[in-house]
């Protein structure tokens, strides 16, 4: 894998993602903390020990016990049961009573050729291929939705006693780069992208709002 990135802190104040790459590189999760980061390092341990023990098998599905039922899981749904224990644990922890933190986050899994993603939250996931630019997985926040430039959580791991999980797949050709976009929404002008070199996409997105924070990466699986 490789992976470079970017931020912009523009007027308002965006969290910086916590990200962490592992699996021989087939793996990385990112997870934005939203006040403590203990709620975001709860996602991060939980998906990561999931993920761990598929790859420990070699086996992208695995046949799992749930009470008296055996039941067979790909990644995305290890990922999926791994992100609704931690949403559990840290609204019960932080949130149930009242308020406190919550994290976004967005977990990919390269397993034969095949992209895997689990998400919730606003970060954004993007591929471009020789078509161009496309987005795989996109959820803007409460601030596009009413139409303000601070960035306002909508979705987080944490936030209420369940929480909204998006997942998908894509199949891999090798010429691809995959871009995630930790922003409140992603503006049209992006898609017009002719390349996806980093600092252009930066570009366009500060120069989209100056108002606007956010974080962006390239990777290459």
């Amino acid at each position: 894998m490789k992976m470079n990135e970017r931020s912009f802190s523009g007027r308002f104040f965006r969290p910086r993602p916590i990200v962490e790459a592992f699996d021989n590189s087939k793996s990385l999760l990112i997870a934005v903390p939203w006040g403590a980061k203990e709620p975001a390092e709860n996602v991060l341990q939980s998906t990561r020990e999931s993920i761990v023990a598929v790859s420990g098998q070699h086996d992208p599905e695995m046949t799992v016990a749930i009470g008296q039922s055996a039941v067979v899981e790909n990644v995305q749904q290890r990922m999926c049961r791994a992100v609704r224990v931690a949403n559990e644990k840290n609204y019960l922890q932080y949130n149930a009573a009242d308020y406190s933190s919550a994290a976004e986050f967005l977990g990919l899994v390269v397993e034969d050729k095949t992209l895997s993603w689990a998400q919730v939250g606003a970060i954004h996931l993007l591929i471009y291929n020789q078509k161009g630019l496309q987005p795989l997985c996109y959820s803007p926040d409460w601030a596009w939705q009413i139409q303000q430039d601070a960035p306002l959580l909508c979705q987080g791991i944490g936030l209420d006693s369940t929480c909204q999980i998006q997942t998908g797949s894509y199949r891999l050709l090798g010429n691809e780069t995959v871009i995630c976009i930790a922003r409140s929404y992603i503006p049209q002008q992006l898609f017009a992208a002719g390349s996806p070199d980093l600092e252009e996409l930066t570009r366009i997105l500060a120069e989209e709002s100056e108002q606007t924070p956010f974080w962006i990466t390239t990777i290459h699986f």
